[in-house]
């Protein structure tokens, strides 16, 4: 079974695309965890919290030194944390 939260890439990819000029973007590995959080009166309501996790190449015209640590930065603090990226950038 292949579930892919092509919603969540493509926010991360806009986010991406905002802060450096990329010729290509690709996803080689992405990780889903959900997490169940209740509430701890009796009556509690029981919500998810999901956090995605994108292993990502990013191909740029241009070289930013320590530009995949800013970039995994800036998509976990925009997405609040909802997703996060480990990025190999390859500067063309």
């Amino acid at each position: 079974m292949k579930i892919t939260d092509n919603k969540g890439l493509q926010i991360v990819s806009n986010i991406i695309e905002e802060c450096v000029s990329t010729e290509k973007i690709l996803c080689f590995l992405e990780k889903k965890e959900i997490k169940s959080v209740k509430n701890p009166f009796p009556k509690g309501v029981v919500s998810y919290r999901e956090h995605t996790h994108f292993h990502l190449m990013v191909v740029t015209d241009q070289y930013v030194a320590n530009g995949a640590t800013m970039l995994s930065a800036t998509i976990k603090a925009k997405t609040e944390g909802r997703y996060s990226a480990t990025i190999l950038m390859y500067p063309m």
